[in-house]
């Protein structure tokens, strides 16, 4: 599968939105941020913002790499569905996992909100199969996540249909959930 191809959308619509000067000196810090991409942008501004001293590099203009190419979906959803997740390492460790993961979606948007960033939207993601042979498989998935504490509903195929259009025989719909413009967050963290 190509998940990259052409130019990225968000460079597309949203152009290239500050320069950055270049270290062209050698400067002194506590602490230097090697990429310039979301995750480092969040880095830098976490440790500003409790006073520590940083400098952040990227050999690319800031936001052009990934996080240019992102999805932009924040969903606490990992590769491995939870219940196959809890018979490879234990249901405790599984569950924190997967709640770690709603937790840091929580913990993003409050970021956003603190910062005055107004580019994002909360809202639901859907899980779901357009297999009628994964029923057990979606139905385990969701008897998992309800247990783990997520405010999860099961739908079937006439909901996939009348709510989200789709030719889908089963989904969980998930109230955690946001989009967000990734490469405009990592822009206005360093703002």
């Amino acid at each position: 599968m190509e998940l990259t191809a052409g130019q990225p959308f968000w460079l597309i619509k949203e152009g290239l939105l500050y320069h950055y000067p270049k270290l062209e000196s050698n400067k002194k810090t506590r602490v230097v941020i090697i990429g310039g991409g979301i995750t480092g942008a969040l880095v830098a501004y976490q440790l500003t913002q409790v006073g520590i001293e940083c400098i952040l590099l990227d050999a690319r203009s800031i936001g052009l790499g990934s996080t240019c190419a992102s999805t932009s979906l924040l969903q606490y959803e990992m590769d491995i569905p939870l219940h196959r997740l809890s018979k490879q390492i234990g249901w405790e460790k599984a569950k924190r996992a997967y709640q770690a993961c709603g937790e840091a979606i929580g913990k993003l948007v409050s970021i956003m909100e603190e910062s005055g960033y107004s580019g994002f939207e909360t809202n639901p993601s859907l899980f779901f199969s357009t297999h009628k042979k994964e029923a057990g498989f979606i139905k385990k998935e969701w008897q998992a996540r309800k247990e783990a504490g997520f405010e999860v509903e099961l739908l079937g195929t006439e909901e996939m249909r009348d709510f989200y259009g789709l030719k889908a025989s089963h989904g969980i719909l998930s109230a955690t959930g946001a989009t967000i413009s990734t490469y405009t967050l990592t822009h206005h963290l360093l703002q």
